[in-house]
């Protein structure tokens, strides 16, 4: 189960990844991903210790 979810992290860090290279969405919205992409993130860290 813990394979699954890593694997969900590692599909969402390279999506949100994808999102912040583009310029097409508003400030606000870019703003939301960062902070979910910031929490993955944070969360694999916390796993890597």
């Amino acid at each position: 189960m813990l394979s699954e979810i890593e694997r969900g992290e590692d599909y969402f860090k390279e999506e949100f990844g994808c999102v912040l290279k583009d310029d097409w969405m508003s400030v606000e919205s870019m703003t939301v991903v960062e902070r979910c992409y910031q929490s993955v993130l944070r969360d694999q860290l916390q796993d890597a210790e």
